[in-house]
């Protein structure tokens, strides 16, 4: 093989390496992520038309905001009356602050919130999710003084499950905004559930608990209802 052949050889699988694989791999992981979360990337319009289907709330009710994991969550194991599921698959803690602007209108008796970890798997920083929360908080105290807000941590993630989706010191990153939200409702004089001690195991999301490695089974949901149920029952009883 002549010595040019050998070069142009050589050219050829470096072009591969620097151009070809890397576009391959940011598309597979585009989809990967769409896996997921198939409703990550919604349009405004998508979002708007989301918001317009939400149930009504009546005033006194209880209601749950958040994402495809409250959207899933079967409430009726909770065994409590008024439950109000307004959570929304795509919804990030941006999209929350929008999710929850008819609240004023007739103010839930108590509000359960749950979100960040979309922010979290496209592309956001435990600090822009911290200051999302931030704001999210901010709002809701002030349109309802007078609802029990309780917040809810974000669950694990089973990183093994999760593998093919590479965010560096995503585990770090939801025990960072996990500390912050606690930290928040001590000085706000709201309630923490943590959900993600009760359903983690050694850092991961117990594989017992999980389809995908963040969306949860009715096992997971059995143990989320087991952490929020003395709150639901702590409030019927004042």
């Amino acid at each position: 093989m002549s010595k040019w052949l050998w070069i142009g050889l050589i050219a050829v699988v470096a072009a591969v390496f620097v151009f070809v694989l890397p576009s391959l791999e940011s598309a597979n992981r585009e989809k990967r992520l769409d896996n997921v979360y198939a409703k990550s990337k919604m349009t405004g319009t998508q979002i708007q038309q989301l918001f317009e289907k939400l149930p009504s709330q009546t005033e006194g009710a209880v209601v749950f905001a958040g994402n495809s994991l409250t959207y899933d969550f079967p409430l009726h194991i909770l065994g409590k009356d008024k439950l109000i599921n307004h959570g929304i698959p795509g919804a990030q803690i941006s999209t929350m602050i929008y999710q929850t602007e008819s609240l004023a209108d007739a103010p839930p008796q108590m509000l359960f919130l749950e979100g960040g970890i979309n922010d979290l798997l496209t592309g956001s920083n435990a600090q822009q999710v911290c200051r999302a929360w931030n704001a999210l908080l901010d709002k809701l105290t002030a349109e309802l003084p007078d609802t029990r807000i309780v917040v809810q941590s974000i669950l694990p993630v089973n990183t093994q499950q999760l593998n093919s989706i590479r965010i560096p010191g995503l585990r770090d990153s939801i025990a960072a905004v996990n500390t912050h939200l606690y930290a928040e409702c001590m000085k706000r004089n709201l309630v923490f559930a943590d959900v993600y001690t009760r359903l983690q195991t050694d850092g991961q999301l117990n594989p017992r608990h999980t389809t995908d490695g963040v969306h949860l089974t009715p096992e997971g949901y059995a143990v989320w209802a087991e952490v929020i149920r003395p709150i639901l029952s702590s409030a019927s009883s004042n």
